[in-house]
């Protein structure tokens, strides 16, 4: 499923789609040949019905357009959810509602892509279907994984489509039993500091003695570090899921979206990445809805038709710093000014004339705040 999304979201920015549909397809098929296999027959079907689809893009790349593309997603969200159901539920799970409208574009998809149907001249005529998956359904799948780690690229452009080969060998555990470990390891770093610091072990002059208490300091220490490392993981899977609701949200708007990623190997603690997940979906919300113009504005100011939304990930320090940055029209300090006194934030309005910037800008941070000029699902409260 991640194989299928991650391959999906490429495939429109890919100068070589072929690479990308191989893998949607491999992606597809090892869904329907795993569910197939124990006994899971209607999703084995619906995703054979995927696969159909992709037989004939692959075929011919040049017929992938946004709204197919739109289509494939909204329908990886549907199996995205059959498979959690599954888990859950066993056999009593019913697959969702949603499965038949969706086998029905599938299929009148395929025709059109086939050229048994017209598209009326100026595109698919298909509707296109909401997601399917919330946020929640998403972070109720993941669990704790231990990473075995394989060197990458230490900055990549999304869009480029990576080989599965990339990936992590991970191996799935209970997190009680990783913090378990975590408290013995702890524990064990503290004795191992109270011997290091007897005065009665330091005073004795035998050699043999200080050189185990010199090999089990430098073992606990190292042992401490990997420990620590179990729970780190790279921020990629956070990155895919920001790339999603970055397309979802440009399509919403009908602006036109490059989003690059530099810096997705950096490793974090899988708890902060968790908790890092819906400000940095809502600051990406915004730069595509208030920040990055459209693009007939973006080309009477001389700018790049297309959007450009840039997510830089470094360390920096003992901490990693993530830089959300879009081309658009910035920040208008006026109107910040503005809606500040209209919500008594700022009671003397000489004072803002001269108030630094960054005092300006601090307003943006308060609950409540907007500059939209409207309440839309993307942003305004």
């Amino acid at each position: 499923l991640d194989d299928f999304e991650r391959y999906l979201l490429s495939l429109d920015k890919s100068d070589t789609k072929s690479e990308a549909l191989a893998g949607i397809f491999r992606a597809a098929h090892s869904l329907k040949g795993s569910g197939a296999s124990v006994g899971f027959t209607e999703l084995a079907s619906f995703a054979h019905l995927n696969e159909d689809c992709l037989v004939v893009l692959r075929n011919d790349p040049s017929k992938v357009d946004s709204e197919i593309l739109s289509l494939l997603l909204a329908s990886l969200d549907i199996m995205r959810n059959w498979v959690l159901g599954l888990r859950k539920e066993g056999d009593d799970y019913k697959p969702p509602g949603a499965v038949d409208d969706m086998r029905m574009l599938l299929k009148v998809a395929i025709e059109r892509l086939m050229g048994k149907v017209s598209s009326g001249g100026t595109g698919s005529a298909l509707p296109q279907p909401k997601p399917q998956i919330s946020e929640g359904a998403r972070k109720s799948a993941e669990q704790t994984v231990v990473k075995k780690t394989i060197p990458t690229a230490k900055t990549k452009t999304r869009g480029q489509a990576s080989s599965p080969k990339e990936h992590s060998q991970s191996i799935k555990i209970d997190s009680e039993r990783l913090d378990s470990v975590m408290d013995l390891v702890g524990e064990l770093v503290v004795i191992k500091s109270q011997i290091m610091e007897d005065q009665s072990l330091m005073t004795l002059e035998a050699t043999r003695l200080n050189t185990l208490l010199t090999l089990l300091d430098k073992n606990v220490r190292d042992l401490y570090d990997r420990a620590l490392s179990l729970r780190m993981t790279t921020v990629k899977g956070l990155m895919l899921k920001l790339e999603r609701a970055v397309r979802d949200a440009a399509l919403k708007v009908n602006k036109e979206v490059d989003f690059v990623v530099h810096g997705d190997d950096c490793e974090m603690d899988r708890l902060l990445i968790d908790k890092l997940g819906d400000p940095l979906m809502h600051l990406v919300r915004n730069a595509v809805d208030h920040g990055l113009e459209t693009q007939d504005v973006r080309k009477k100011s001389g700018k790049p038709p297309n959007g450009r939304l840039t997510i830089n990930v470094a360390h920096r320090g003992s901490g990693i710093v993530f830089d959300i940055i879009d081309d658009g029209r910035g920040i208008d300090r006026e109107k910040i000014i503005a809606k500040a006194i209209e919500k008594n934030l700022l009671t003397d309005p000489a004072m803002a004339k001269i108030m630094p910037d960054a005092d300006v800008y601090g307003f943006l941070f308060a609950s409540g705040f907007s500059t939209a000029e409207k309440v839309t699902d993307l942003s305004g409260r």
